[in-house]
């Protein structure tokens, strides 16, 4: 499910310009990887 997250994202910001293609970058992760961590712990 992670994989195909990040597969999705990536996909939506390499439609972006550079200038807006990094800050959404990391927003993304930042969405995507706080639930997992704190599902881990």
């Amino acid at each position: 499910e992670v994989e195909e997250r990040w597969c999705q994202n990536f996909s939506k910001i390499t439609e972006l310009d550079k200038e807006d293609r990094y800050p959404l970058l990391i927003g993304q992760i930042v969405q995507a990887n706080l639930p997992t961590l704190y599902m881990k712990e």
